[in-house]
C-alpha cells in the first residue's frame, strides 16, 4: 500500500500514513489502530502531504533555511540601527 509523508505547519515532526484513496488535492488515510479513515485536503494551513519522505525532509529544510535568512536580515537591521543611535551626538 502506498505511503503519505506528513508534516505540519510548526515542528520537525514527519508523520507516515497508509493512503486508502487519493486525489490531486486530497487525501484518505488509515489513522489508529483500528480501521479509521480520515480526509485531508494535501496543502492546508495545519498539514502538508508528500509522496516521499525525501519530499518532505526537503520541505522543512527549506522552511528553516528561510527563517535563517529571515533573522540574519533582522540581526544586520537591529545592528544598524544601534551604529546609528551611537554616532548620535
Amino acid at each position: 500500500m502506498k505511503k503519505t509523508y506528513r508534516t505540519r505547519s510548526f515542528g520537525t515532526d514527519i508523520d507516515i500514513f497508509e493512503v486508502v484513496k487519493e486525489t490531486d488535492a486530497t487525501v484518505w488515510i488509515k489513522r489508529g489502530g483500528q480501521n479509521n479513515t480520515e480526509q485531508y485536503r494535501k496543502i492546508s494551513d495545519s498539514f502538508r502531504f508528500f509522496d516521499t519522505l525525501h519530499e518532505a525532509k526537503n520541505y522543512l529544510t527549506g522552511i528553516y533555511l528561510n527563517d535563517i535568512e529571515y533573522h540574519k536580515k533582522q540581526i544586520e537591521r537591529a545592528n544598524q540601527a544601534i551604529k546609528k543611535v551611537q554616532a548620535i551626538e
